[in-house]
Formats: C-alpha cells, structure tokens, sequence
C-alpha cells in the first residue's frame, strides 16, 4: 500500500497498511455494486463472496495490530477509531446491497394450482422411491437430496464434457496451465455414462427431467430409447419461473 507524505512528490510504502487497503477496497466494492451487485439471485452472491473474505482479512490484521505487544496507544487509538469509520461504510455497502437485491427479487406466493402441482410431483418421488432409484431434475434436487436415494441434477455437469474441453483448445486457452482439467472432464464423462448404464438396466423407477435443461444427460429420447414411458408433464413454480418437469417411468 502507498500512503502520502506531506509532500506529494514522496511516496513511502507501508506494509500491510490496513487503513488505505480499506479505503481503496470501500471504493472498488461500491463501484462493483452497481454492475453485479445489481443482478438477480447468484451473481448477487457473487458480489458477496468477494466482499466477505476482505472483511474477515481486514478484521484479523486490525486485531492483531491492536495488540500491546504489537502496538502503542497512539496506534490502537487510531485503529480503534477509523475501525469504526470503516464498520459504518461496511454497513452501508450491506445494507444498499440487500436494497438492492430485494428490490429485483419480488417475492412470489404460491397458489392453490401450482401448490397442488408440488404435491403431485413429491406423491410421484415418493410412489417411485419405494420401487428403486430416482433420478431428480434439478427442480426436484432438494426432495432427492432429503430422500437419500438416486441422483439429482445439480445444473452444472453438463458444462463439463468432452466438447468444453475442445472449445477451451480452440479459444487458444493454454491447457497445460490447467493440468486439473482433463480430470475433471473425465469424472463428469465417467459420471454421467454410469446414469445412462443404470437406465439401461432399469435401476431407476423414475426419471424426471425439465424440457429447460440442455445440460440433463436425459431428456426424451433417452429415456424411450431404453424403454421408459412418460406418466405425466408437472409445471412446477419456482419463484417466479415455472418449470415443466417429466416423469418417466420404467
């Protein structure tokens, strides 16, 4: 960190100086809070995620300069103050950002129709569950998770195959520098051939899926082909997104 003298022409370093750190990180969150703090859902705990680690760094480096060994009265007095002084910026930067966020994420209230449609997709997880192993769209991921049985789409597996692989080669990404990728992608190849492999066998007394999800390793053709039958199309409420799920069943 840089910090001026009284002449402006001299600048001396001062390490881990927390005052200037938290100014120059105060004004880059606030800057930041208007691009992506201003997003819907994730990319406004993105914005979080970012700021949080800095508060706890900043927290640990001014405790410890408040100790007596490693401080005089002088300092702690000026830690204590500007501390508070900061305490009241972090504050804000919080509670704009939570204004902003609950201002683009209106709150939805379900009604008797789409209550009655969750109902009949947990009677259908719950029928089936008795019979063998689901497989949960990412709509149904949590009542998978409760149940303890089959897997569920997290929403994310599907970004990881041989192709991104490909198109990372062909962005001109320099792969050696991630040496951790191919193994990645041969996890989640690995992964989602053994799912296909357990519905050819017909372990899986139900295979739900959304007709949204490009990323689901089922989708229609799939599951005809190794010989399931769809039972019913459920539109499932999310907020303020409605989901048509499939059932099929073996």
């Amino acid at each position: 960190m840089y910090r001026n003298n009284k002449k402006l022409s001299s600048i001396r370093i001062v390490e881990n100086d927390p005052f200037a750190l938290s100014a120059i990180q105060s004004i880059i969150m606030l800057i930041l809070l208007f691009f992506i703090g201003r997003n819907d859902g994730a990319i406004l705990s993105y914005f979080l995620q970012l700021w949080i680690p800095f508060v706890i760094l900043m927290a640990l480096v001014c405790f410890e300069r408040m100790l007596p060994d490693n401080g005089d009265d002088e300092l702690i007095h000026r830690i204590s103050v500007l501390g508070a002084v900061y305490s009241f910026v972090y504050l804000f930067i919080t509670a704009f950002t939570l204004y902003l966020g609950f201002g683009k994420l209106p709150l939805h209230v379900l009604d008797d129709q789409e209550i009655k449609e969750w109902k009949k997709a947990y009677d259908y997880t719950r029928l089936y569950s008795e019979e063998g192993d689901v497989f949960y769209s990412r709509a149904l991921a949590y009542d998978g998770f409760a149940r303890g049985n089959g897997e569920w789409m997290c929403g994310h597996e599907g970004e990881v195959e041989q192709n991104t692989y490909y198109g990372l080669e062909r962005a001109g990404v320099n792969i050696e520098s991630f040496p951790y990728i191919s193994r990645i992608v041969d996890q989640n190849v690995t992964y989602r051939t053994s799912l296909l492999e357990k519905a050819q066998k017909h372990e899986y007394s139900l295979i739900t899926f959304e007709l949204e999800d490009h990323f689901s390793i089922f989708n229609q053709e799939v599951c005809e082909h190794y010989g399931y039958t769809c039972i019913d199309t459920v539109t499932l409420q999310l907020g303020n997104m409605p989901y048509d799920v499939k059932f099929y069943a073996r």
